[in-house]
């Protein structure tokens, strides 16, 4: 049997605000909490107590907010802000301290984040009132001018983290108040580290708003054991206002992120490597014809030359001159001066991933090689006197793990796992010529097209899925759709949504509104296909989160019907100057036809549907009396 975990994965411990560092094949957690406590991990599933990495009088009697830590120069560098007072930069020898201050408060409002991109350049974020802000480093330590990078969510917005993937910088943030079951995460995407970011289509890519796991949150992502794989960590609220860990694996591409979750069901662990060790100086594992290949290593004091070799391929770190070059045979590929603060006696990461003979390499964060390597079926080794090796991994070609719930990527080999027999709803749009979907080897071909939907049942146990051609694709738990369903509300309002538990996809809604306005501005509402409703912010306020929903709402106001499109944000897709009481909403796939008094005045098709949830009643500026009647479709 595969072994599996399920979120949350770790408890009782806090883990408000999660930030994993990987670091010479381990993990390090570290999290909001008085002493900064920190935890490790070889597999990001199993996590053991390390202690406190910073003493009572850092911050007396503050707590010190988000940590995030970086690798650096033989140093880690950690940022923080002890009670949203400012931040600070401290620094230890290692990832599990003592950290001390190394700067005065360095301004700026909370959860402090640094990346460090490709060609060396580090750039700082921070969330405060206006959205989350960015600036250029000029070291670990300084700090340029800030400028909002394109990222807000109309409130509450924190939370920052960048990834660099596909050719593009993907960044997490979070929005709505931390104590609220209504926390959330959302993903965007850039063409350069400081914006603007665009929002990718499924946002919020990490919500839930019902049962015992909720109040998602304050992510960092992290490469996971397989050197390819990344996983996102995240935290959810417990009623008694601790937050454990969750994490999901997630998938990158130039539209942006795609996280396979959120989950709260068994999923696959995090895949190790092919092969690891530490302290060899010879690996004997052939390299496969596609994979990845991760070696650690530092220099003794009197070592002038110094790298790895992987087959005919030569790394070569210089002393004086501090230089990096690569060699194959007799050919050099290339050659570039070393940063002037390279600490030889520091420990360094080689990364090599490569796709037959295309191959990158990256020296700690630095891509300091694209192109040709004949590295297939060669052994890889230490070499330098006086060189000391550190952790050294190999993986051959991975694969995503997708759950059974979830947005799905496109054009990559794909793992599902089944605990028992289960029967799932793919829906999709926008297919292109020659689409097709392949399961456990067997493939159909979809006709080219807009909407769609199959139903495919899962037998127990690990299955393969691969899908070509599809612009948007979606994976739900299959919805049997069951008898008519009836609800009724009296005085309804102000501001007040509500939901039946009853999931519908496809389903006729006749519903009754009589609206009693209290505001000019006034919106009386039934809810279609709606998910993950929230109020706002800490009091929970109905009215800063009455767009706090994902699905679809017709609403009446004194202008006429309207339909919206909610994904913790409002859309308006279609209008009539219709004013009436009696509703037909009929929803079938991606096509949604509103009928006032019988007579048709909207009809729309989505080319990015939600595609199921709930129906209910939403109250703006009103009272409302009504009645639904929902009779799901087959």
């Amino acid at each position: 049997m595969r072994k599996t975990y399920t979120n949350p994965i770790a408890k009782q411990g806090d883990f408000a605000d999660p930030f994993v560092l990987r670091h010479d094949g381990r993990y390090y957690l570290y999290g909001t909490n008085p002493d900064v406590r920190c935890w490790v991990s070889d597999n990001l599933i199993d996590w053991t107590l390390c202690g406190p990495t910073i003493t009572e009088d850092e911050f007396p009697e503050l707590v010190p907010f988000a940590p995030e830590v970086v690798y650096h120069n033989g140093y880690f560098y950690m940022y923080t802000s002890p009670h949203g007072r400012g931040h600070y930069v401290l620094r230890s020898d290692s990832p599990t301290g003592p950290f001390k201050k190394i700067t005065g408060n360095i301004g700026h409002a909370i959860d402090f984040s640094v990346f460090v991109d490709e060609d060396g350049k580090w750039y700082a974020y921070w969330a405060d009132d206006a959205g989350i802000l960015g600036c250029e480093m000029p070291s670990p330590t300084e700090f340029g001018e800030p400028r909002l990078i394109g990222a807000y969510l109309h409130g509450w917005t924190e939370g920052p983290f960048i990834v660099k993937a596909e050719g593009k910088y993907h960044l997490t943030y979070t929005g709505n108040h931390y104590l609220s079951k209504g926390y959330r995460i959302h993903a965007a995407v850039s063409d350069h580290p400081l914006g603007p970011y665009q929002d990718v289509k499924n946002n919020p890519v990490i919500v839930r708003t019902q049962g015992d796991v909720v109040g998602l949150g304050h992510s960092s992502t992290v490469l996971g054991p397989n050197l390819q794989s990344y996983y996102i960590a995240y935290h959810n609220l417990n009623p008694d206002r601790t937050r454990d860990l969750n994490i999901d694996e997630v998938v990158f591409e130039k539209e942006g992120m795609v996280v396979l979750g959120p989950t709260c069901s068994a999923q696959p662990v995090p895949d190790t490597p092919d092969y690891s060790c530490r302290g060899e100086q010879r690996i004997s594992y052939a390299l496969p014809k596609s994979g990845a290949l991760e070696m650690n290593f530092k220099a003794g004091s009197d070592t002038q030359l110094f790298g790895v070799e992987v087959g005919s391929v030569q790394v070569m770190i210089g002393r004086d001159p501090a230089v990096l070059t690569v060699v194959q045979g007799e050919e050099k590929l290339t050659s570039c001066a070393l940063p002037k603060d390279f600490n030889h006696e520091a420990l360094h990461c080689l990364r090599m991933r490569w796709q037959g003979e295309l191959c990158s390499v990256w020296l700690d964060t630095l891509r300091i090689f694209d192109g040709r390597l004949n590295i297939a079926g060669v052994y890889a080794s230490y070499c330098g006197a006086g060189i000391c090796p550190g952790y050294t991994a190999i993986s051959g070609e991975a694969v995503c793990h997708v759950p059974l719930e979830s947005q799905l990527p496109n054009e990559r080999t794909m793992s599902l796992y089944a605990e028992e027999e289960t029967a799932c709803e793919l829906t999709w749009s926008h297919t292109k010529k020659d689409t097709m979907i392949s399961v456990d080897g067997q493939t159909v071909y979809v006709p080219e097209g807009g909407f769609g939907r199959r139903v495919m049942t899962w037998s127990q146990g690990e299955h393969s899925l691969i899908l070509h051609g599809f612009g948007d694709a979606k994976m739900t738990l299959q919805n049997k759709n069951g008898e008519a369903t009836e609800a009724a509300v009296n005085a309804f309002g102000p501001y007040k949504k509500q939901v039946l538990t009853e999931q519908i996809m496809d389903a006729e809604i006749s519903a009754t509104l009589r609206a009693e306005p209290c505001d000019p501005e006034w919106q009386a509402g039934v809810l279609v296909r709606a998910n993950h409703l929230a109020d706002g912010g800490e009091g929970d306020d109905p009215v800063l989160g009455r767009n706090f929903m994902a699905g679809y709402r017709v609403a009446l106001s004194a202008e006429g019907i309207a339909l919206y499109k909610h994904r913790y944000d409002c859309i308006a897709l279609a209008r009539a100057s219709v004013i009436g009481e009696q509703l037909l909403i009929s929803v079938h796939g991606n096509r949604i036809a509103v009928d006032v008094d019988g007579q048709r005045v909207i009809t729309y098709e989505d080319k990015e549907p939600v595609v199921s949830g709930c129906v209910g009643f939403d109250a703006r500026n009103c009272l409302i009396d009504g009645e639904i009647i929902c009779t799901p479709v087959q």
